[in-house]
């Protein structure tokens, strides 16, 4: 009777462990690849996470960098990071993750300059495409909404 009820209760452990916010489909894995690099301007390498049709929208990011912002991240001495807040499943090949991306270099106007801000908000898709995920880009990413400390 010990032994089945030892059982039942490491089936309710791994139960309970395996439902979290980690998919074992892989799409976590292209998510944080192409965040660690698009959100610290690595756009070539957040180009291997994305659908052909996002390059467009990474080459416009790419151009409107200026000197002083690449000079500004160089001298920033750390990265952005970034966390999952939220994941929306809008199909089976379809999910839209809230992320809360840390000390991100906001750049500005082409005559102003950017800054760090300590968070903020981005909105990122993913589609599942010939069973392998992809960040499918629609525009330049911009921020879902200002940052709020509960």
């Amino acid at each position: 009777m010990l032994f089945k009820q030892n059982i039942f209760l490491l089936s309710l452990f791994l139960l309970a462990t395996s439902c979290g916010h980690s998919h074992g489909d892989g799409r976590e894995k292209v998510l944080d690849g192409f965040a660690d690099a698009y959100f610290n301007y690595d756009f070539q390498t957040a180009a291997q996470f994305c659908s052909p049709e996002s390059s467009k929208w990474l080459r416009y990011e790419a151009s409107q960098m200026t000197q002083a912002d690449v000079d500004r991240l160089a001298s920033k001495g750390f990265g952005a990071a970034h966390s999952i807040v939220d994941v929306e499943n809008l199909s089976d090949s379809l999910a839209q993750y809230t992320l809360d991306v840390n000390d991100y270099y906001a750049t500005a106007a082409l005559d102003s300059v950017g800054r760090v801000v300590d968070h903020m908000l981005f909105k990122v898709s993913l589609r599942r495409r010939n069973n392998n995920w992809e960040v499918v880009l629609d525009s330049p990413l911009r921020p879902y909404k200002p940052y709020q400390n509960k």
